[in-house]
Formats: structure tokens, C-alpha cells, sequence
């Protein structure tokens, strides 16, 4: 697991080292590549949904986006408290700069894999991935068994040994389909079976 992680740390910072290039970091990349690839102009709302950003760091992205004539922002035509979020001619242009420049750093720090490995691991994230959808952090992290056990000073050493917490491994299904207070979906460390 470490180094799937790690793999993830690796490329996102090459290609972030890259965008800084021309100006721009992940997230505003991938906000232009949602809006390039989108059919029609999009909410920052939507733009949120596609990233999974707050609110806030959505807003902070359309305004440097914005800043630059990359993205320009339009009132809605249904809602006057909504703006739709559209790509500019000149976003595009850095769009077709750097997609195949990140395609490429990919493709080389990937190199030590051949096409059938690269195929296989591309079926095993996006698996991963789908398995992902429904997922509580905030549950997950609350349930899982702490690296040590807090003990009383005066507990006998052996006591202290024998009483550490051993970690537990929560199915997926642990932590789906339960209801925060706020009405969002959220898990909590029940059994519930696989769905």
C-alpha cells in the first residue's frame, strides 16, 4: 500500500512541476480538462463534483483561472445566484501545450512496466477506484485501532505488553450507506455485509 501511495506522490509531483511551467498546478489543470471535456458550461458547483474540492478551493481556482482568461464565468440564464464556468479559446490553447507533456512524464516514469503490465495495472486501479465510491474517511479513520494503547503509569509492564491494540481490518461495506447528522452519506464501523 505504501507504495502505491508513494507511486501517486511521485507522479503528481512531476507533473506538478511540470504545470508550474506554464503557470498553473493540478487542480487548475484539471479544471480545464473538465471544462474542455465538458459539453456545456458548468457550475462551480459541478466543477467541485468532478474533483472532489470544497467549495472554497473551487472558487480559489476559477479566480486564478479567471485571472488569466483561461476560464470565464457567465450568469446563469435559469438562476441570477448561479454563474456558469466556461473554457476560454486561450485556455485551450495551454490545455494542447501541456495534455501531452503530462501524458509523456507518465508514460516515461511508467516505462519500467510493459504494455500488458501497464494494461493490468490500469484494470486494477480503476477497480480500486470504483470500490472507493461510498467510502467515509472520516468513519474509516474514527473506527480504526490505535498504534497504542494509552495505559495508566502505574499498569504492570507485562499487562501493558499483552493489553496493546492489535490493528483491525474493516470491510469496505464496514463503512458505506450510514447517514451523518448533516443528511451526507457517512459510515460507522458496523457490520453490515458486502452490498
Amino acid at each position: 500500500m505504501r507504495n502505491l501511495v508513494r507511486l501517486s506522490d511521485v507522479l503528481v509531483d512531476a507533473v506538478n512541476r511540470r504545470l508550474r511551467v506554464h503557470g498553473l498546478h493540478l487542480a487548475t489543470a484539471q479544471a480545464l480538462s473538465v471544462l474542455e471535456g465538458a459539453d456545456n458550461a458548468l457550475t462551480p458547483n459541478e466543477i467541485g463534483e468532478h474533483l472532489h474540492l470544497t467549495s472554497g478551493t473551487v472558487t480559489t481556482v476559477i479566480d486564478s483561472l479567471e485571472k488569466r482568461n483561461l476560464v470565464e464565468r457567465k450568469p446563469h440564464p435559469q438562476d441570477r445566484r448561479k454563474v456558469l464556468v466556461s473554457i476560454t479559446d486561450a485556455g485551450r490553447v495551454v490545455l494542447d501545450r501541456y495534455l501531452p507533456e503530462a501524458v509523456a512524464i507518465q508514460t516515461a516514469m511508467l516505462g519500467g512496466l510493459n504494455d500488458d503490465e501497464l494494461q493490468a495495472l490500469s484494470k486494477l486501479l480503476t477497480r480500486a477506484l470504483r470500490s472507493t465510491d461510498g467510502i467515509d474517511p472520516h468513519a474509516v479513520a474514527e473506527a480504526a485501532a490505535p498504534r497504542r494503547r494509552v495505559v495508566h503509569p502505574d499498569e504492570p509492564a507485562r499487562s501493558r505488553r499483552s493489553r496493546l491494540a492489535r490493528p483491525t481490518r474493516a470491510t469496505q461495506s464496514d463503512f458505506r450507506n450510514h447517514r451523518s447528522a448533516d443528511g451526507r452519506e457517512r459510515g460507522d464501523a458496523v457490520d453490515q455485509g458486502r452490498h
